[in-house]
């Protein structure tokens, strides 16, 4: 099984919803379905949760830009059972996930179903800082541009916007105790290590980060050297995350 033949969109932006939908199918839901959401941003554009709260899942979305919770709340303001919270989620004291849910939706169960996090960078110290609950499947964004056997992070600053990249959300999985089964341009799935087994995937799947790349050649890059030291470099040819002035053209960082 490639969990990627069924990726479609509901909601979400590259088939995460269909996916979603196939692995619950295999592993099934708790008694009372729980859906968390991180940069849930309106509820529904590009949402990887929407689709099972509209099939009447609970559910807490955070949002930490005020116009887009607005509407955030705005759609979710007759459904006693999802709460919605405008909060900068991050690692401390008050504003890791775990504070949050504590302190603004006591009802979360600590095991639940569906975890997403989307906020453009600093997700694997945010999932890192998540110790009291335990969701059963995740969806993690990581940067696509960097290749994926680069264990690559960013600073624990918002500000920094670089994200990590897959090998690197990879390896925080495992040490959490999850498993990689899919991964989208965007997004990767896991699921705890207890339900990796109920998932007949291929032996060349897609938990498989050094394949990951074949699916969405248009995101990978590289660099090589010849013997006589001749640079090559292969991938997108301008950067994919727009600047300020609106132009998809990136900067140099020399890192290392």
């Amino acid at each position: 099984m490639n969990l990627l033949s069924f990726a479609h969109n509901t909601f979400s932006q590259m088939g995460e919803d269909g996916i979603t939908s196939e692995v619950l199918r295999l592993v099934g839901t708790t008694a009372n379905p729980c859906a968390v959401d991180v940069g849930a941003g309106d509820g529904v554009l590009l949402s990887n949760t929407r689709q099972v709260v509209a099939c009447g899942w609970s559910s807490v979305q955070i949002e930490g830009n005020p116009e887009r919770y607005r509407l955030l709340h705005d759609l979710y303001r007759d459904r006693a059972d999802v709460t919605t919270i405008c909060a900068a989620v991050g690692w401390g004291q008050g504003d890791s996930i775990d504070a949050l849910l504590d302190r603004h939706a006591p009802q979360t169960p600590p095991v639940f179903d569906l975890f997403s996090l989307d906020v453009d960078g600093t997700e694997l110290s945010i999932w890192y800082a998540m110790k009291k609950y335990r969701p059963r499947l995740v969806w993690m964004e990581h940067n696509p541009m960097w290749p994926h056997f680069i264990v690559r992070t960013q600073a624990q600053d918002p500000a920094v916007n670089k994200g990590a990249s897959l090998a690197a959300t990879v390896e925080l999985g495992r040490t959490k105790g999850y498993e990689l089964v899919c991964c989208t341009a965007w997004n990767a799935l896991f699921v705890t290590a207890e339900l990796y087994p109920l998932i007949p995937l291929d032996p060349v799947a897609p938990n498989d980060i050094r394949v990951l790349g074949s699916h969405y050649p248009q995101y990978r890059s590289w660099r090589a050297w010849d013997y006589d030291g001749t640079e090559h470099a292969g991938g997108p040819q301008h950067c994919i995350w727009p600047t300020e002035d609106g132009k998809y053209a990136g900067r140099l960082d020399r890192e290392g």
